[in-house]
């Protein structure tokens, strides 16, 4: 499978919304929230190719891993977690924006609002823009 995204750090931005994704502490279960801006390490995140078409998102600040657990329905909260989970990373039908899944349900990273604090959840269609992502290197 190809790799779609390299290696590296980023800020992760919904399309609809236009709000980044951010983990606020790195407590167990803590919810990835919407936020705007700060340019600093809660709103970046490692991405790392596994070389199997899957990637693992790793918050810079806080080191602990974007996580649902497996087999998560709709609607589960995107949290840090001590240890990573697997993602599929595709390029949607707009060049440079890209969808965020899971590996074992084929659920999508989404934002339910605009509202910083709304957690990133699972969402079911990859079509809709409030599920797609811009993902600039930091």
């Amino acid at each position: 499978m190809p790799n779609i995204v390299s290696s590296g750090t980023y800020v992760l931005t919904n399309v609809r919304y236009n709000n980044i994704v951010s983990l606020p502490d790195n407590s167990d279960g803590t919810p990835v929230n919407a936020s705007i801006t700060t340019g600093k390490d809660l709103d970046e995140w490692i991405i790392k190719d596994q070389g199997n078409g899957r990637y693992t998102i790793q918050n810079k600040g806080q080191k602990t891993y974007a996580s649902v657990g497996n087999r998560q329905p709709v609607g589960a909260t995107v949290v840090g977690r001590p240890s990573p989970q697997q993602y599929t990373i595709e390029e949607t039908r707009e060049q440079h924006k890209y969808t965020i899944g899971t590996s074992d349900t084929s659920h999508y990273w989404g934002l339910p609002d605009s509202e910083t604090g709304s957690a990133v959840e699972l969402r079911a269609s990859p079509t809709d823009k409030g599920n797609w992502w811009i993902l600039t290197q930091a």
